[in-house]
């Protein structure tokens, strides 16, 4: 298993030049962070919990096309899931 890249200093280096957290996100999306990574260096250098750096990510322009990937296959999973008999409670 490959362990998460760390994207804090780049993250933080645009943050202190002024960048908001959108625009910061966006760079290190380019730069190659994944979601988690992402949500690490909101949480370590904008100081939020990890429910609020996910949030934080989740709620981002940056990441908007991804997390509209994911809400559409859990919908499918579930849809899946409740058209299943065996499935049903």
């Amino acid at each position: 298993m490959e362990l998460p890249r760390r994207f804090n200093h780049p993250y933080r280096t645009l943050r202190q030049s002024g960048m908001d957290r959108d625009a910061a996100l966006a760079e290190i999306r380019k730069a190659g962070a994944s979601f988690f990574e992402s949500m690490v260096a909101v949480k370590e250098v904008d100081g939020l919990t990890v429910v609020d750096s996910k949030m934080a990510v989740h709620c981002s322009p940056a990441w908007a096309d991804e997390v509209k990937e994911q809400e559409r296959f859990w919908d499918e999973a579930i849809a899946a899931l409740e058209a299943d008999p065996d499935l049903s409670p």
